[in-house]
């Protein structure tokens, strides 16, 4: 009898604990003792993260900065060196040093620089300034700006003032090359009564700079020793007084980190000075980005414990079922057999019953699979003998033509020809019977159908029946059906150009099309109705044909013609042999001849079953 539970209107899950059971009273003391575990894991984790992240951050951004300071101290160096080589030079110190310098000694600094120039990517301007003369650049083609004067430049001053040591200008827009206007860092120096001048572009600091990542909001920026912003992503807006940026706090500190602003603006300062040019690296974090991925973490937790909370109540179920579980594993069988899976076991597992039941399931099932597999054999046997009975009315159908073509011109006292087509006779039956192999190479077949038309245009002479053969030489090593093309061949020559008056061509092509062998016979011969060239397939319309083809033949005085019957033999044979996605297709228009299409399976070697 079908209980309560067990109804297909109120069946109840394996799983579904019942209310006010034991399982239910297991299931919501575990899961309280659970929830309260992860509400308290999460609130301490959610502290001791937030703690880690900041600083975490505060670390990761002091490394930062330092590594972006002695890059930028690296460059300056760099500078410097290039300054010391150009100050060095006998005719540098000769050229800002005499009143009157010879034309040499102004070719020889300009050499100098424009090698110089040559060895960095980087270098914008290199100038050597005397007392007297124009200034020498590196690049012969620049001028000076006529609107100003050297003097009255900051780079200039700051050099005047520092008694011959070099002076670092921070970031400035160089106007003393007429029509060039360049971000430039300075790098100025007095010599004996002249200045020397390198420009290095300053899109390489910025390029260097702009390419930290501190979050999403998060930023880095450069100041003089001075104060003077050097670099800040956002100099344009700070110059405008449209935002402020808290540069007297990152002087008064000189290095290491503070927190300003509060809410969604609290942000955490890291700064690191640099000793070689009194520059600072200031790297500024949003304290409520670092948070979001403690409060990720948080969420993290939430769902781990959501995770906890489904596996407990899982296991406290699996606990009250284990016994049921056998049996349901059982049923699940049985469904999968019923679905047509039978290679499924059961696992003989759980109590004595369940156990009998599984031993006896699979010994049914081992039965099923044992009939299944001599149906199996017994429909081969039976697809074999109905291949060889198709094959059987091939045959001699084509031998019986042939014959009475020879009869016909040996009548006729032709014994040459008599001699030719015999001898094309031999060879065709010699490759038909092909050591009973049902799978030939393209080749032989294309070589039995050209026999086979040879044969024919010598019956009804080359202007009643002309053929050409088209094959790929690639494909002449695959494999086909043996005796596909010359019943196909044989119909179009006796339905399509027999009864044409002026004769007509048979083609024959042999081609791939990806994973498809096609053969096409096509002619130009009489043609028939689209609806009996679709028709032509099944077992009426054969009928009719060789109705047709009879009464014919009654009227010609000759027998042996071709009915249609070998055609739908050949599409029988390759279906059976390869399934219902090959055979043949035929197009046809009355009066403009007709196309026979033939589709296999494209095979290297001969089918491993059949």
């Amino acid at each position: 009898m079908m209980s309560e539970r067990d109804s297909p209107g109120r069946r109840r899950s394996p799983l579904l604990p019942r209310i006010g059971g034991i399982q239910a009273s297991i299931t919501a003391a575990l899961s309280m003792m659970v929830l309260i575990t992860i509400l308290f894991m999460s609130v301490a984790s959610y502290n001791v993260t937030r703690r880690v992240l900041v600083d975490t951050a505060q670390e990761y951004t002091a490394q930062l900065v330092t590594q972006l300071r002695a890059s930028m101290d690296s460059y300056i160096a760099n500078m410097k060196s290039i300054a010391e080589v150009i100050h060095r030079d006998s005719n540098v110190r000769r050229y800002v040093s005499e009143a009157e310098p010879g034309a040499d000694v102004r070719e020889s600094v300009f050499s100098l620089l424009n090698s110089v120039s040559q060895t960095r990517d980087d270098i914008s301007l290199l100038m050597v300034a005397g007392t007297t003369g124009a200034p020498v650049f590196h690049d012969d083609g620049l001028r000076m700006n006529p609107a100003v004067t050297l003097e009255q430049q900051r780079w200039y001053r700051s050099a005047a003032n520092a008694g011959g040591e070099p002076v670092i200008t921070p970031a400035q827009v160089q106007n003393i090359i007429a029509d060039r206007y360049r971000w430039v860092i300075s790098l100025s120096r007095t010599m004996a009564g002249g200045v020397l001048l390198v420009d290095l572009n300053f899109t390489i600091i910025e390029d260097l700079l702009a390419s930290v990542q501190l979050g999403n909001r998060g930023y880095v920026f450069v100041v003089s020793e001075t104060g003077a912003l050097v670099y800040h992503p956002q100099q344009q807006l700070i110059f405008s007084n449209l935002r402020d940026e808290r540069i007297a706090e990152v002087m008064a500190i000189g290095r290491g980190s503070f927190t300003a602003g509060y809410g969604p603006d609290e942000q955490i300062y890291t700064v690191a000075h640099s000793e070689s040019t009194g520059w600072k690296v200031v790297g500024v974090n949003y304290v409520e980005e670092l948070l979001a991925d403690a409060r990720d973490v948080l969420v993290l937790y939430v769902l781990f414990g959501f995770l906890c909370f489904v596996l407990v109540v899982l296991l406290s179920q699996l606990l009250t079922v284990r016994i049921s579980y056998p049996i349901r594993r059982l049923r699940e069988s049985m469904k999968a057999v019923e679905q047509g899976n039978f290679d499924i076991q059961v696992d003989v597992r759980g109590g004595a019953e369940v156990v009998d039941l599984s031993r006896d399931f699979n010994i049914m099932i081992g039965e099923i699979k044992s009939l299944m597999r001599q149906n199996s054999a017994r429909q081969a046997e039976m697809r074999q003998s109905e291949l060889k009975a198709l094959q059987n009315q091939i045959t001699p159908h084509f031998v019986y033509n042939t014959l009475d073509s020879i009869i016909w011109m040996a009548e006729g006292r032709e014994y040459e020809r008599v001699i030719t087509m015999t001898s094309a006779l031999a060879r065709l039956l010699r490759l038909s019977i092909s050591q009973g192999n049902e799978l030939i190479p393209v080749s032989a077949e294309l070589e039995h159908v050209e026999n086979y038309l040879t044969i024919q245009r010598m019956r009804y002479s080359p202007e009643k029946v002309d053929f050409h053969i088209e094959a790929d030489p690639a494909i002449l090593r695959l494999k086909t059906l043996r005796i596909v093309l010359q019943p196909l061949v044989e119909n179009a020559i006796y339905h399509g150009l027999r009864t044409k008056d002026q004769g007509g061509h048979i083609v024959v092509r042999v081609f791939r099309e990806s994973d498809t062998l096609v053969c096409e016979v096509t002619d130009d011969g009489v043609g028939m109705p689209v609806d009996i060239a679709r028709s032509l397939l099944n077992g009426d319309a054969a009928a009719s044909r060789l109705k047709e083809a009879t009464a014919g033949r009654a009227r010609s005085g000759r027998s042996g013609e071709s009915s249609g019957v070998g055609v739908r033999n050949v599409h029988e044979r390759i279906r059976l042999y390869y399934g219902e996605a090959y055979g043949l297709s035929f197009e046809s228009e009355l009066g403009c001849g007709t196309t026979v299409i033939v589709r296999q399976p494209v095979l290297e070697k001969g089918l491993e079953s059949t």
